[in-house]
Formats: structure tokens, C-alpha cells, sequence
């Protein structure tokens, strides 16, 4: 996404304003050439009619194209994205964020969003959404020739329409700061967090951390005492890491410089990068991802204006030290960030309607048949506090401050393999300054500790995993989740029926078996009896191998058998007292160093 603009004023919050793409209902878009601009991206649309292939399913032909950018930017609608980071099956069973608030601050108006609202929902079968705006130091009105309101308004589409669409049962509130400086957007955030406005917030603006509220006082420790008030109170805070790579723009707009963005550098804060996710065109089954480095834009080319990067915002604070909860992930001695990720590429984007995106290439904003291919860091901050929402609901009480959380699943190798996806590709280079940080195994300042698999993640954020003995027949049904601690024995035969299995380090006293859309982890543990794998659409990890090396293999006394799934399948490292078979996957399978005391086939 892009910042707001070049010339950017002193102590001006810059919202990361999301890439857009305009695409018709089927997917076909007009060549115009992108080019550095205050607000996105937009590449003006062709029409043609819906194609509904049932109740809320949509055919877009970007949706099948390459993710390579070869044939145009990639697109993903709401159940593709549901399904690619594991929502599918929870808001199935009615884990949606109902009870919770979702707080988005953003600055001006969106006088179009409540529609862009409705006409997504209509297109996509999501429930009505409980929306509201609220401006507690008023706003001046909306004028489409201002080009710093046109790129909040956008952002605004991005941030409700998303939140929504990951936790459809959830109240969002749009609390708009009257401008972008630093004081009013903190004024806008602190009357959220004093009137008790919400369970969530969402930020996705930023700037160098060393530019917050000059030319006069700096802000930060005003901002900090906010975040502060809010872990208090049990509200959980996110903020969007920026699309700058490790550069952010110096404070009088003129030139990159070495800088993570704030918000999302304050430890009370999780800061949400950017990832190029590649998801199945029509099921949206995960395939995989790199570190956000816009193949349409580029984060590495010499710095011309803002259109030249695009690529995950990340690294190290100057001025908050490393939190007690980075120690083991983080050698620096300042604060690192991103903590998560989340998709962020255009190519890859979310399909989203936009009515001022309409509005500013003359078209009708009531249009119900244009959508828009968004992308950057801002995309993940509304979704990871969705994503949160639904987790609150789930646990029955508001989470808070998830960070500490989040960094201990990462220290336990099953429950991080099967919560997160390790996103261990790419970097964050800007050749303005001629420096960057790469990707890699567990946390680094690009991508984090990875993207969410919220099947596993919101279980274990809303209860953790079992750690007393589980006795008797163990069911773990459509969209549950059943997480074993290390030294944790099951005792019985244990069913996944369309739920989500982890084993870390565990004694599993009895068969396993696993059918339907079940995902199935499990890591260092010893089963008494035979496991079978079968027909399903999740991914299957017994024994990470190298591609997941913090699963280490396990003791299988019995048989193992893994047939007609369509998920991955990973099968690496065990020891299996019997015969090992793979038959009709078609959704990959990988196994190696397994020592088996019976034949291997796989047909």
C-alpha cells in the first residue's frame, strides 16, 4: 500500500493506504499503468454482469490467474481468504465475533462505506454487519477533491468491509479522527479506550517512529499511556507495520530512512506485516507464502516517489528496548516488529467494493458490479483484529494484550507449526537505504512469526491446550479444536471429524483417526496403536522434517496409512512398527527419514 503522499507534513499521521485495482465481476481490468500517487493504486474497470455460482459464490476471473503476476494481479474474495488461514470451519460453528466490538480508527469520512458494506455482503453471503461511525471531535465533510481525505476514505472500505468479513457476528465501530495529525488521531484513539468503546482496535497508519508529534512534544509516551489504558481493560491493540520495508519516511517527507513505524512498534501494540499469499483460485486451500515484496511494484528500485516500495514494513525501535516476550526470538536490543503477518500483496489482494474508488475514476460509487483488488500491510491489521474478536467470543472474556501469548506458542514446536505459517522467504530491502531483513525460520522483522491458521490459533489464544490426562474416546468434531500439551496422556481412541488435532510431545493411548476437513499435527509423541489419514481437506504434519523443523518425529505402534486426502501431507522422521501406505492424495505428500518395520507404498 501506499503512504499518503510524497510531500507528507510535519507530524502528519500517513495512513498505509491500500493498492487497489479496479476488476469487473469477471475479473477483466483495462491496462492503465500504475504510477506514484496519494491515493491507490487503480486500474479503471470493464463491467459485465455477476456470475453467482450459488448463494454468495461469485466467479472473478482474477481469481485464476497466476500468482506469479504474469497475467495481472491475483484475487481473493471472503471464503478463500476464510479458508487459507483456517476461519472456515470455526465461523461454521458459530465462532464469528458475536458479542465483541472491533474498533477501527481511521481519520475523516467514508461517506459510502455503509453501502460498500451492504453490496459486499449481498455478493459474498456474509451477514448484515452492525456498523457505526462515531466522531468524537467531529469531522470536516467529505470533499472527493481533497486527496488526503479520498486516501482515508479508502482505507476506511478496506478496514470495515475486512473486519467484517472475518468476524461477521462482530460490531464494528468506525471511529473517525477529525484529521491525520498525530494529536487528533490520539485523541480519536483515547476516546475509544476511555468510553470503553470496544474489545479490539485496529490502526493501520503509521510513521518513523521518531517523527510522532513534531515539530512540538513528542507523542509516543502519550500514545504508550493509551496502549496502557487498553491492556488495563482487557482490549486488545494491532497496528499495520507499514509498506516500506525497513525504511520509513523522514520527517519532513524527503527521503527514506532506517525506521520500524509507529504504532506498531510499541510493545503493547501487535504490529502486522505483510505476506504474498498463495491460496487455491476457486477453494482458497493454502499453497503458501513469501514475504511481501510487490512483483507489480517493487520494494527494491531506486526510491522515485512512493509507488517504488511496497514490501513489508520491519525492524528494530530506537526507543522502546526488547520486551521480555522477544527474548529467545529477537538478538536486538530494541523492540522488533512485525510480531504476525498477514497477506498484504496486490497481487493476492482482497476483492472489495469501494464507492469512492468509483467516484474517483467517474464511475457511479452505487455501482453493485465494480470491486477493487486491495493489498498492503492495512489488510492484515482489521483481519488480525477479527481474527481476535472471534477469539474473545470463543473464550468467553476479552483477551487483551496477545502478544505475550503469541511468542510462547512459538516456543512450543507442535503448537507453532500447527497455529502459524512459518513464512521463511523473501526480505524487506529498500535500495534508498541500501538495507534491509530477510525472512526466516520462526520470528524475523519481515513477516514475524508468520500468518495465522485460526483453526489451531484461536483455541489455543482463547484456552490453551490440555494439560491433565484425557480419558475415554476423544471426538474432535466440526470446527473444534483439541490441543495436548507435552507430557499430556490420552487415553482411548481419539476421532478428528472435521476438527483440528495437535499433539505436541504428548502419550496417545489408542488409535488415531482423521476424516473429513480435519487438520492434524502432531509433533514428538508417542502413539499406542495404529493412525489413519483420510479424505481430508486440512493440511497433516506427523513429523515436520525440515519443512516444519520444529516437529520432531514420533513412535507409531501400529500401521499408517494416508489416503485421499486433499490437503498437504508431511510424514517425516517416525518410527512406525508397520507397514506406512499413501494412496490417492492429490494434495501433495512428502515423507522422508520415516524407519519402518513393514513395506512403504504409495500409489
Amino acid at each position: 500500500m501506499l503512504s499518503s503522499g510524497r510531500a507528507r507534513r510535519l507530524a502528519l499521521v500517513t495512513a498505509l493506504i491500500a493498492i487497489a485495482t479496479a476488476v469487473a465481476l469477471t475479473g477483466a481490468s483495462a491496462t492503465n499503468a500504475a504510477s506514484p500517487q496519494s491515493h491507490p493504486i487503480v486500474v479503471k474497470p470493464l463491467f459485465s454482469n455477476p456470475q453467482y455460482l450459488s448463494p454468495g459464490a461469485v466467479t472473478f476471473g482474477c481469481q485464476s490467474r497466476p500468482i506469479d503476476g504474469s497475467h495481472g494481479p491475483r484475487c481473493y474474495q471472503p471464503a478463500q481468504i476464510q479458508r487459507a488461514y483456517g476461519y472456515s470451519g470455526l465461523l461454521a460453528s458459530g465462532v464469528n465475533g458475536t458479542g465483541k466490538t472491533i474498533v477501527i480508527v481511521d481519520a475523516f469520512s467514508n461517506p459510502y462505506v455503509a453501502n460498500d458494506l451492504g453490496f459486499q455482503d449481498a455478493l459474498f453471503g456474509l451477514p448484515a454487519a452492525n456498523f457505526t461511525a462515531v466522531a468524537p471531535q467531529g469531522v470536516p465533510a467529505f470533499d472527493p477533491t481533497n486527496g488526503d481525505m479520498d486516501g482515508w476514505a479508502e482505507e476506511i472500505t478496506l478496514d470495515v468491509l475486512w473486519a467484517h468479513a472475518m468476524a461477521p457476528g462482530a460490531k464494528i465501530v468506525l471511529d473517525e479522527a477529525k484529521s491525520d495529525q498525530d494529536q487528533d488521531i490520539l485523541n480519536a484513539l483515547k476516546s475509544a479506550v476511555d468510553g470503553n468503546w470496544g474489545d479490539v482496535i485496529s490502526q493501520s497508519f503509521g510513521e518513523a517512529e521518531t517523527c510522532v508529534g513534531l515539530p512540538g512534544p513528542a507523542l509516543n509516551a502519550q500514545y504508550h499511556a493509551v496502549y496502557q489504558e487498553a491492556a488495563a481493560k482487557g482490549i486488545t491493540v494491532f497496528a499495520s507495520s507499514g509498506d516500506s520495508g525497513a525504511s520509513q519516511f523522514s520527517c519532513d517527507g524527503s527521503h527514506a530512512i532506517l525506521s520500524p513505524s509507529a504504532p506498531a512498534v510499541d510493545p503493547l501494540v501487535t504490529g502486522v506485516g505483510g505476506t504474498t499469499l498463495n491460496a487455491d483460485g476457486t477453494t482458497g486451500a493454502y499453497l503458501g507464502e513469501k514475504a511481501w515484496t510487490e512483483q507489480l511494484f517493487g520494494c527494491n528500485p531506486p526510491a522515485t516517489g512512493d509507488a517504488d516500495i511496497n514490501c513489508s514494513g520491519g525492524g528494530f525501535s530506537t526507543l522502546f528496548s526488547r520486551p521480555s516476550f522477544q527474548n529467545g526470538f529477537n538478538g536486538n536490543a530494541g523492540r522488533g516488529v512485525p510480531d504476525v503477518s498477514y497477506d498484504a500483496g496486490v497481487n493476492g489482494g482482497v476483492l472489495t467494493h469501494c464507492g469512492i474508488c468509483n467516484l474517483l475514476n467517474g464511475l457511479d460509487p452505487s455501482n453493485p458490479n465494480v470491486f477493487f483488488i486491495f493489498g498492503g500491510t492495512s489488510a492484515g491489521s482489521p483481519q488480525w483484529s477479527a481474527l481476535t474478536a472471534d477469539a474473545d467470543q470463543l473464550a468467553g472474556h476479552d483477551l487483551g494484550t496477545i502478544n505475550p501469548s503469541l511468542y510462547s506458542f512459538a516456543q512450543a514446536p507442535g503448537l507453532y507449526s500447527a497455529a502459524f505459517h512459518d513464512v521463511t522467504t523473501g526480505n524487506n530491502n529498500v535500495a534508498e537505504i541500501g538495507t534491509g531483513y530477510n525472512a526466516g525460520v520462526g520470528w524475523d522483522p519481515v513477516t514475524g512469526l508468520g500468518t495465522p491458521n485460526a483453526a489451531a490459533l484461536l483455541p489455543a489464544l482463547a484456552g490453551g491446550c490440555v494439560t491433565t490426562p484425557v480419558n475415554g474416546p476423544t471426538n474432535v468434531g466440526a470446527g473444534r479444536t483439541l490441543c495436548i500439551a507435552p507430557g499430556t496422556q490420552v487415553n482411548g481412541p481419539v476421532s478428528v471429524n472435521g476438527g483440528t488435532f495437535i499433539a505436541n510431545g504428548a502419550s496417545l493411548h489408542g488409535p488415531v483417526n482423521a476424516t473429513g476437513d480435519s487438520s492434524v499435527t502432531i509433533c514428538g509423541t508417542s502413539i499406542s496403536g495404529p493412525l489413519s489419514v483420510s479424505g481430508t481437506t486440512g493440511q497433516t504434519i506427523v513429523g515436520g522434517g525440515s519443512a516444519f523443523p520444529g516437529c520432531a518425529g514420533n513412535s507409531i505402534s501400529g500401521p499408517a496409512s494416508f489416503s485421499n486426502n486433499s490437503g498437504p501431507v508431511e510424514v517425516d522422521g517416525n518410527t512406525i512398527s508397520g507397514p506406512l501406505s499413501f494412496s490417492g492424495n492429490t494434495g501433495g505428500v512428502h515423507q522422508s527419514g520415516n524407519t519402518v518395520s513393514g513395506p512403504i507404498s504409495i500409489h
